[in-house]
């Protein structure tokens, strides 16, 4: 990765680890320990996270657990330091559109966005979410959307605003364990 500023998001668990074996080859396409399904997608995010100059690692020992942590660039940002707190600041305030049908889940991530010092716009299924890109008189930055809602998916949203705005970053999320087969129609997609 190149030298610089990134956000870094990390995600641990205290499983039964990943051995020294299947750790070398789980970025590989197609790698798989399972008997049915897809695996954890890695080389997938590898893919993207290289598109976008970022980054992941991971670290396992059988018996304690993992922690995969995904590095980000920091686009257009400056670190700006207040005694030994380091805070990153966006240049000029970035615009998230954030598509999620649950309320909770929605307030407490905007929430969280704008507290970091983004300004976000809602809406609660696919179709909201392209009526507020259209209308909107801010530049959307990134939209941020969950992958399984009502009227219109996550996956669909994103082909469908891909169309408009080739070059818009989008982060899918979801609170469901197995969304492969949604997943599996976002292979075409540069996210």
């Amino acid at each position: 990765m190149t030298p610089g500023n990134y956000y870094v998001l990390e995600v641990k668990d205290s499983g039964q680890g990943i051995d020294q074996a299947n750790r070398e080859r789980i970025f590989e396409p197609f790698f798989t320990t399972k008997k049915k399904g897809h695996g954890l997608g890695l080389s997938a995010v590898t893919g993207i996270l290289k598109i976008h100059n970022g980054g992941i690692t991971v670290q396992s020992k059988t018996g304690n657990g993992t922690v995969f942590k995904v590095y980000l660039p920091v686009p257009g940002h400056k670190i700006l330091k207040n005694d030994d707190t380091e805070f990153i600041q966006p240049v000029r305030k970035l615009h998230i559109l954030l598509a999620e049908d649950d309320e909770v889940v929605k307030e407490v991530a905007s929430r969280m966005l704008e507290q970091a010092g983004y300004e976000v716009l809602q809406a609660s299924d696919g179709i909201e979410a392209l009526r507020v890109f259209g209308l909107s008189v801010v530049p959307i930055d990134v939209v941020v959307t969950d992958v399984i809602m009502p009227h219109m998916d996550g996956i669909d949203l994103a082909y469908k605003l891909k169309e408009q705005m080739p070059q818009l970053p989008i982060v899918l999320i979801s609170g469901y364990a197995d969304v492969s087969d949604a997943l599996d129609r976002a292979h075409a997609l540069t996210f």
